[in-house]
């Protein structure tokens, strides 16, 4: 019969499965704190996270190597992508959503970029997540740069690169009143779509400082009226991208000869909001 192993080893896995769930992320000074505590309390193995989730995770695992010093640090990634994915997975579920895998995925992605943002999650989040999936146009301009500029002593500016579907890329800039009208502006002038801004609004979709912003956007395109609504952490891309959102529905519903866009150089404004 085999002898009991004198000695006992205690492995820690708090900063790993302990974030998995929805709603327990931590930054990284946060992470190191506990490393500390846990390599006081005489804990032998510590495992530090998972740094291919995320550039955050990477940073957090390197950090935790670095300052402690009193426990093996290691990264075991063979259950991370199970167990994170499934806890999101049953929280999607949970309020009656169902996401085929490729939405997931983009779900997920978003969760994990999301999360090393954020101090904390809520359910709101990912609800908010999910139906920015669930809503978002499929194009044909996708927002691949935005750069807003805004002093009290002169026009908002808004650089922004675009992508189409047809394989163009445009840049254009624009000053505007605030970053968030210099940002449609800049966007009415790449796409050639100019529009009549209706309505611009921004309520908080989740709990925190670091809240969620949804914008909302209602404008008039040749007597019909177009809405598009964005979530974001950042609330001049959140319009940004509401504001896309409705210029891809009018692009979109266009006749395929039509050719003929609105290059007024600029929206006529009814309502504005300022951010």
């Amino acid at each position: 019969m085999a002898a009991f192993p004198e000695s006992l080893l205690i492995f820690d896995t708090t900063l790993r499965d302990g974030e998995q769930s929805p709603g327990c992320s931590m930054t990284q000074p946060e992470k190191l704190r506990v490393a500390q505590a846990l390599a006081e309390l005489g804990v032998d193995v510590i495992e530090a996270g998972f740094p291919a989730a995320s550039r955050g995770d990477w940073e957090s695992v390197n950090a935790v190597s670095r300052e402690v010093q009193d426990a093996t640090t290691v990264n075991i990634p063979d259950t991370v992508g199970y167990s994170g994915r499934h806890a999101l997975r049953e929280r999607v579920k949970h309020p009656g959503f169902e996401l085929d895998d490729t939405e997931f995925n983009r779900v997920f992605e978003e969760f994990k970029a999301l999360a090393d943002r954020k101090k904390e999650l809520f359910d709101g989040d990912i609800e908010a997540l999910v139906l920015k999936t669930e809503g978002s146009a499929p194009g044909p301009w996708r927002l691949l740069e935005l750069t807003t500029v805004a002093t009290s002593a002169a026009p908002s500016k808004a650089f922004v690169r675009l992508g189409h579907t047809d394989g163009r890329m445009v840049e254009r800039s624009a000053e505007g009143d605030g970053p968030v009208d210099a940002a449609f502006k800049a966007i009415e002038a790449a796409t050639g779509i100019g529009v009549a801004l209706r309505k611009f609004e921004v309520r908080a979709v989740t709990e925190g400082e670091d809240a969620q912003g949804e914008a909302l956007v209602y404008v008039e395109y040749n007597l019909r009226t177009y809405r598009g609504s964005s979530v974001s952490t950042n609330i001049v891309e959140s319009g940004a991208q509401a504001f896309l959102e409705v210029i891809n529905r009018i692009e979109l519903s266009q006749p395929p000869d039509a050719g003929q866009r609105d290059e007024r150089g600029g929206a006529a404004r009814i309502a504005q909001a300022a951010v």
